[in-house]
């Protein structure tokens, strides 16, 4: 599993797990577990969602990725100090853009 540590939290680094998503990137089908702790598939949502998993809290980083139509990666964000929030506004204007 690819580990690399490009965020903090309260400002001290942390390690995501996972293969970095790029723009570009064609959207490969992952199971998770839900709030319930059931396992779900990225095809169970069309393609719409994804995570960034911290390896030291086992918590989501906070980040966007848009897909297209053919869940091609169209725009990613990985919020750099998990306590911020993403750029709404740039994601927004990614969508627009589709």
């Amino acid at each position: 599993m690819d580990k690399r540590q490009e965020t903090t939290f309260g400002n001290n680094p942390v390690t995501l797990l996972g293969t970095k998503v790029n723009v570009g990137d064609k959207a490969q089908d992952f199971t998770c577990l839900n709030a319930e702790l059931k396992p779900v598939k990225l095809s169970d949502y069309d393609g719409k969602k994804y995570g960034f998993v911290m390896e030291e809290f086992r918590l989501l980083n906070r980040g966007i990725v848009i897909l297209d139509e053919n869940n091609e990666v169209k725009y990613v964000e990985y919020v750099k100090e998990n306590t911020n929030h993403p750029d709404y506004d740039k994601a927004i204007e990614a969508l627009k853009s589709l």
